[in-house]
């Protein structure tokens, strides 16, 4: 599923080589308005440093509206072909292909939603937070959208917004407001580099400690009082998806407040199966909400045990749950701005996230 405007749709790409079909795929930049079309090859036949992956074309907004007359598809989609050179290494030095890409709309053109800052109250003073509302009038289902520990910053306020155009009311609170309003940091990617990342997180941690399961408590009531009382959220539970340290806190939120919450959403979360009397499996027994988890590979912080002691306690306590790990996706896959993004795991996780919020709170 990818954006346009504010809109959402599936999409397939195709070629006149077969082989490449069962592995190609597209993105649309929201910033650029461009759609990148991909393919993969098997590395026997191409390696490149990152998923042997080649950049078949980039069609600027300029070409799409000469394919059909506006940037955003028809509510039917659309089906469009290019042609595009590129050398392939067994094919042709420069072999010419044809992609078609076909969009189906699965929900309104019109969709969009607006992005505010909010304040909230809490027991130890104020937490500010990233607010999306769909566009229109009525009530919304509601979502917790539980931040990873580099802060709300603008790739968090995209997902936000992407989730709320789907008919959601969507709250991303700094949970280390004690510690700073957002942003976190202003030249994240710079203090991601080998050289600087161990003073990043040597700031980090301080903050991240002062988390701790009595303030994720009193934190998550205040966060949920404040979304559930807002006249544009419809009544009944709502959804928590966390990211990293946010799956911790989802799970242990949900776990304390067990009627207030319908599903749990869980991607590259870490320490959820510690020897320590605090961690977050032993709690889950209280549990009514479904739960996704979708773990990272190779992440020291989810290890194979780590991930069957949360199973377990899930199982004993019989709560509805799913539990994968996403392959070649590092610790941090789902956020852009960070060296571990992988679009594919990122886009997978969003339509899992749906599939999740759709099923449990519409």
């Amino acid at each position: 599923m990818m954006p346009v405007n504010g809109v959402f749709f599936s999409y397939r790409v195709e070629s006149d080589f077969p082989e490449f079909n069962s592995r190609a795929s597209a993105s649309l930049g929201l910033a650029q308005r461009t759609v990148r079309l991909w393919t993969g090859l098997p590395s026997s036949t191409h390696r490149s440093s990152r998923r042997h992956s080649r950049l078949l074309s980039i069609i600027t907004s300029a070409d799409l509206t000469g394919l059909y007359g506006q940037f955003r598809p028809p509510a039917n989609g659309f089906r469009a072909k290019y042609s595009s050179k590129i050398p392939l290494p067994g094919i042709g030095t420069r072999a010419a292909l044809w992609h078609t890409v076909r969009c189906n709309c699965p929900v309104p053109m019109d969709a969009k939603a607006a992005l505010t800052t909010v304040d909230i109250v809490t027991p130890d003073g104020v937490c500010d937070a990233s607010l999306a509302v769909p566009e229109g009038t009525g009530k919304f289902p509601a979502v917790l959208f539980l931040m990873d520990a580099f802060g709300v910053r603008p790739v968090i306020n995209e997902w936000i917004t992407r989730i709320a155009a789907r008919g959601y009311v969507v709250l991303a609170p700094n949970l280390l407001y004690r510690s700073a309003r957002s942003p976190l940091f202003t030249d994240l990617a710079s203090q991601m580099t080998a050289e600087n990342r161990p003073k990043l997180f040597g700031s980090l941690m301080p903050m991240m400690k002062l988390l701790t399961p009595e303030n994720v408590l009193k934190d998550a009531e205040a966060y949920l009082d404040f979304i559930q009382g807002r006249p544009d959220v419809a009544p009944g539970p709502v959804a928590m998806s966390g990211y990293c340290m946010g799956t911790r806190f989802a799970l242990r939120a949900a776990s304390a407040f067990p009627e207030r919450v319908a599903a749990v959403a869980g991607f590259h979360g870490g320490n959820l199966g510690t020897d320590e009397p605090d961690s977050v499996h032993l709690v889950v027994g209280s549990l009514k909400a479904e739960v996704y988890l979708a773990y990272a590979d190779h992440d020291e912080s989810a290890n194979a045990d780590q991930q069957k002691r949360l199973n377990e306690a899930l199982n004993e306590a019989g709560v509805a749950h799913i539990s994968e790990v996403y392959l070649d996706a590092p610790h941090g896959y789902t956020m852009a701005d960070t060296p571990a993004y992988r679009e594919e795991a990122a886009e997978r996780h969003f339509v899992k996230l749906i599939e999740l919020l759709d099923r449990k709170l519409k």
